[in-house]
């Protein structure tokens, strides 16, 4: 039984992974519990009413068995349990991770690296990719949204890699070292603004809610860069800290600052494409064909699926 199996207004016992667990007060003051949770296809959260978080923190990182229920709320769906247990299911079996192999992507990146022209831009990023290897195998890029798995943040930069190329041979005036680094370290915030666990799943840190992986991400370049025995160039080294506090687009989305370079403006659309992307096909697994979904939060649309 997976999530998308219950049937609207009923309830079914359904295996799944605990990934967190948060407590949170009503209108009145009654406490009741966040569970969120994945069947190794979705991520939902599931709600629990009058209890505390405290009685079942002890279930978190492991598999239960959850009697859950299945309403709409503003086009929405909702999700709410009655009863918990232990399962015997391993938790292997509901990791959700990023379809290939993470080790390979990363390979790959690292030759794409080893492409750049200008040898400091390039010993530079090898440096912060080589020395943030752990943790860029399998970080999440983000706590929802999009790319919010095991290796999401890894499987996000390695697609947008796979497009650069291509984008600087239709638009020759693009910094094509500038256009690798930028890719690949546009989100290297997120290995602070984000905590990942082993599961995959992210929460923010107290530096994540308070400066953000685009602040973050430049004050990191600049830190590695003084480090370097010979650092990039000043002006280079502007213009990808300005691609990396700029690639949101718009500050309304929180960019630090709009894109004021070609390969600024190119790194922000090469980013919507991925996430935009990747919403659509985490929406299509699930999507019945000829049956729009409720709307999805990210894109503000439904999706259709044709078959």
């Amino acid at each position: 039984m997976k999530l998308r199996d219950i049937v609207l207004g009923t309830k079914e016992k359904v295996d799944v992974l605990l990934l967190d667990v948060e407590e949170r007060e009503t209108k009145t003051k009654k406490p009741y519990v966040i569970f969120r949770v994945t069947d190794g296809e979705n991520v939902v959260s599931v709600r629990k009413w009058d209890c505390r978080a405290t009685d079942y923190k002890k279930y978190k990182g492991n598999v239960v068995n959850m009697n859950i229920r299945v309403g709409t709320y503003g086009g929405e769906a909702t999700y709410d349990v009655d009863t918990i247990s232990s399962s015997e299911k391993e938790v292997q079996d509901f990791i959700q991770k990023v379809p290939g192999d993470v080790l390979e992507m990363y390979q790959e990146i690292l030759n794409h690296v080893d492409s750049i022209q200008d040898l400091h831009l390039r010993a530079l990023i090898s440096e912060i990719l080589k020395d943030q290897k752990e943790k860029f195998l399998y970080w999440a890029a983000a706590k929802g949204v999009h790319h919010a798995l095991y290796g999401g943040l890894i499987y996000h930069v390695y697609r947008m890699g796979k497009n650069v190329d291509l984008q600087c041979q239709l638009y020759p005036d693009l910094n094509r070292d500038l256009m690798i680094a930028g890719t690949y370290l546009h989100d290297i915030g997120k290995l602070k603004e984000l905590e990942t666990d082993i599961l995959g799943a992210s929460k923010y840190t107290t530096i994540g809610n308070m400066l953000g992986h685009l602040y973050i991400g430049a004050e990191i370049v600049s830190e590695y860069n003084q480090k370097m025995e010979e650092p990039v160039d000043e002006e280079i080294l502007l213009q990808l800290k300005h691609m990396i506090l700029s690639h949101h687009g718009k500050k309304e989305w929180g960019a630090v600052v709009e894109p004021k370079t070609i390969e600024a403006q190119m790194l922000h659309l090469l980013d919507l494409l991925d996430s935009r992307m990747y919403i659509f096909e985490d929406a299509y697994k699930n999507a019945e064909p000829g049956v729009a979904t409720n709307p999805i939060f990210g894109i503000g649309t439904s999706v259709y699926k044709f078959n």
